[in-house]
C-alpha cells in the first residue's frame, strides 16, 4: 500500500503498487434515489477525486453507488454491456456519466450471468430485485 485518504464520510481512496503498475480504488457510498440533489453533487466530488489519480493508474471505483443502470446502452456504450439490469433512475444517469467522462467501464454489465447472481440489493418483501452496488474499471 502506498497510501490511503479517506476523502469524505462517503469516500476513501487507496494507492497500491502491483507489479506492473499502480491502482487507485475509490471505494464510495453514494446519496439514495430520494437524497436531495444538493447531496447529489457528490457526484462532482468523485470526478475530483478521479481527476486528481495520475493518469497511468489502473482506476477502480467500487462499492455502493444507490445507481440502477439499466439496459439501454444508447449513449453510454462506452460505459456498460449488454448484461446491465433494471430501469435507469436520476443516480444511474449521474453514475454513467461519472463513468463515461473519466474512462470507466461497469464491470457487472459486461460478463454474462444468472438472473439471480445479478441483483445486488432485495426489497424487504422479496420482490424487487435491483443491481445499485458496481465495480468499474478503468479502460
Amino acid at each position: 500500500m502506498l497510501s490511503w485518504e479517506p476523502v469524505s464520510d462517503r469516500i476513501i481512496t487507496v494507492r497500491l503498487r502491483t507489479h506492473y503498475t499502480c491502482a487507485t480504488v475509490i471505494q464510495i457510498y453514494a446519496p439514495t434515489e430520494a437524497a436531495l440533489d444538493n447531496d447529489k453533487d457528490f457526484y462532482n466530488q468523485v470526478s475530483a477525486v478521479l481527476d486528481d489519480i495520475p493518469s497511468y493508474d489502473l482506476k477502480i471505483l467500487m462499492r455502493d453507488l444507490n445507481a440502477q443502470i439499466g439496459q439501454d446502452t444508447a449513449g453510454f456504450e462506452n460505459v456498460i454491456g449488454k448484461e446491465a439490469m433494471g430501469q435507469r433512475t436520476d443516480n444511474g444517469l449521474r453514475f454513467l456519466s461519472l463513468c463515461s467522462s473519466n474512462g470507466l467501464r461497469v464491470g457487472g454489465s459486461i460478463f454474462t450471468q444468472k438472473r439471480i447472481h445479478k441483483g445486488t440489493w432485495v426489497s424487504p418483501d422479496g420482490a424487487t430485485v435491483n443491481k445499485i452496488d458496481h465495480i468499474c474499471i478503468s479502460q
